[in-house]
């Protein structure tokens, strides 16, 4: 009777939940299934069951994935609570003809496929579009075949004299491997061609090609739609007032992209796609690093301000490399020999990158902390480092001169007190043998009679230890939560501590100095010894850590790259650290460091 009950309300489980198993489907609709080249359309994958997220990679075959979004919908209906969930996915295809949308798996359940139709754009329309939307390119190389790993400009330009309701210009996407740099915000502006007046959009891109050969740069595209005006009705009378004071709104160009503005019409622009022959570096190039530049230069901190230099005292030495036309990372670390009159503790450089003129302009910078060893003269060997001209055709070598500086003698070491030395020498002296007799005449007439009293003192000794014993197991604290963490110990190492106080003194050596480059490299080695766990390797990274001083660390990375920004900007940063970030007044709670703003002023 038991097996029998058991079966029946298995089987009422299981009737029950058949319908949720048979409600658990997946299906795929498509917002257009008839388009025209370069439209898109909008894939809906709808589960009734919370199915997983869908694979999308067979439609990677004849679609772009644009984008994609989940979404979520509750109904009640005669009583009954419904829920569904799916994603929406963009597409673009990539081909005319008949498309299919294969099935996607979504949690082990597929759905069905779509069939879609891509037509071409009608003639007409893409004739009559022709003058009106169309896409150049513009590839600067200097006048001469590009080389490997030289920056070539690629400008790309939006032609248009038409209202558009919507579009996307493609990026360049060149065959082979390429670097592919932005640069900087695209312009928006107005222009003259044929007699006809054209809105721009301009793109401005840098592509370092990484080997030699042939580079095919293929078209750059614009899918968009115009919007075709709709017939106006024909008034009996027409007066300039009335044109103006009853104009249609929808004539301005506030409503361009708004619903209300009538139908509109599919176009393709395709700029013409253009092929570069990448040469090699020249075999007669001698040297180490292949840096091909409009123009390179090497920077000294000591030149506008020789350091004054004493035996065993540190200084700090900030070497750089600009080039014009390359990227921070392509140049290499800057070098500093060493001698046995000196050494040298090098830091971990930086780079950094910014636009003039449509060129990138990288650069990277090492500072190098140097300890004189001996007093005298101290010659300091040239800095040599070759490259090629890409304006002159040639190679050249960039050159630091050496440096001959005199060392002055460091401060003596204190001499030891003379009491103390006597002292020690009195405790170290053997005694004489006059003094023998007397020594033996002052010790104990009966040393035997002092063995008796060992066992006492033994007992006094043991009653002592274990009174201590006790008394600091009472005086222990009880267990506490471990404290957070802190960026700099209080009490830090020998070491540690002798680090920090030379970081300050070359902080203050620069600020006396006045080099903005050599105050920032101070600030950065001074802010790598309080962050130690992820210190900060820019300015900016260091001005979103200190929130309070951002103003004048941002104006001290402007004065790094000779913008004429004035040095009280920055000055007062050499008053604030000059005993280091953790005894910096107005420090932040913790030393986390800050998200920019999502919408900066």
């Amino acid at each position: 009777m038991m097996r029998t009950s058991g079966r029946w309300i298995l089987w009422a489980i299981l009737l029950l939940a058949l319908p949720a198993v048979v409600a658990a489907a997946v299906s795929a609709s498509v917002d257009r299934q008839e388009v025209y080249d370069g439209d898109t359309i909008t894939l809906t994958l709808e589960s009734d069951g919370g199915g997983g997220r869908p694979d999308l990679s067979p439609l990677k075959r004849d679609f772009e994935v644009l984008g994609s979004g989940t979404f979520n919908s509750f109904s009640f209906v005669n009583g009954r609570q419904s829920s569904k969930s799916g994603w929406r996915v963009r597409l673009r295809p990539r081909r005319l003809g008949d498309l299919t949308i294969p099935p996607i798996d979504m949690g082990g359940r597929k759905t069905r496929p779509i069939l879609v139709h891509v037509r071409p754009v009608p003639p007409e329309v893409a004739a009559r579009m022709a003058d009106q939307v169309f896409v150049e390119t513009q590839i600067d190389t200097g006048g001469r075949p590009p080389y490997v790993q030289q920056q070539v400009k690629l400008t790309v330009r939006l032609y248009y004299r038409v209202r558009l309701a919507s579009g996307e210009l493609t990026d360049p996407v060149p065959d082979g491997d390429v670097l592919v740099e932005r640069l900087g915000k695209e312009r928006r502006y107005e222009t003259v061609r044929n007699g006809q007046r054209y809105q721009v959009v301009e793109r401005r891109y840098a592509l370092f090609p990484q080997r030699s050969g042939r580079l095919q740069i293929p078209s750059v595209v614009f899918h968009g739609r115009v919007r075709v005006p709709e017939p106006r009705r024909q008034r009996r009378f027409r007066d300039p007032f009335f044109d103006d004071f009853f104009k249609d709104p929808f004539d301005d160009p506030f409503f361009a992209d708004s619903p209300f503005g009538g139908r509109t019409e599919p176009v393709v622009a395709r700029s013409p796609s253009k092929t570069l022959e990448v040469l090699p570096p020249p075999k007669g190039y001698k040297g180490r690093h292949w840096l091909p530049a409009r123009d390179l230069k090497l920077y000294d901190s000591w030149t506008d301000a020789p350091p004054t230099l004493r035996v065993g005292e540190p200084v700090t030495r900030i070497l750089a490399i600009r080039a014009t036309g390359l990227e921070g990372s392509q140049l290499p670390e800057p070098q500093m020999a060493e001698t046995p009159d000196y050494r040298v503790y090098p830091e971990q450089p930086a780079t950094s990158n910014r636009v003039q003129d449509g060129w990138v302009v990288g650069e990277i910078q090492r500072a190098f902390t140097v300890v004189p060893q001996h007093a005298g003269r101290l010659v300091i060997p040239e800095v040599r480092l070759r490259w090629w001209d890409l304006q002159a055709g040639e190679e050249r070598e960039a050159v630091l001169p050496r440096w001959e500086l005199e060392v002055a003698p460091g401060a003596a070491p204190a001499a030891p007190p003379a009491s103390a030395g006597a002292g020690q020498g009195a405790a170290t002296t053997p005694p004489t043998a006059a003094s023998a007799p007397e020594a033996a005449r002052s010790g104990p007439a009966n040393p035997g009679r002092w063995l008796g009293y060992w066992p006492w003192a033994l007992a006094l000794l043991l009653a002592v230890l274990i009174g201590w014993l006790l008394l600091r197991r009472r005086r222990r604290p009880a267990a506490s939560p471990p404290a957070p963490p802190q960026p700099a110990p209080a009490t830090a190492p020998a070491a540690e501590a002798e680090a920090v106080k030379a970081a300050r003194d070359r902080l203050r050596q620069a600020c006396g100095q006045g080099d903005p480059r050599a105050v920032a490299a101070a600030l950065l080695a001074l802010a790598k010894l309080h962050w130690r766990e992820d210190p900060p390797l820019d300015l900016p990274t260091l001005a979103r850590r200190r929130p309070d001083q951002a103003e004048a660390l941002e104006a001290l990375d402007r004065a790094l790259y000779g913008e004429g920004e004035p040095p009280d900007n920055w000055r007062a940063l050499c008053d604030l650290f000059r005993d280091g970030f953790a005894a910096a007044a107005g420090a932040s709670r913790d030393d986390k460091e800050e998200l920019p703003p999502l919408y900066p002023r």
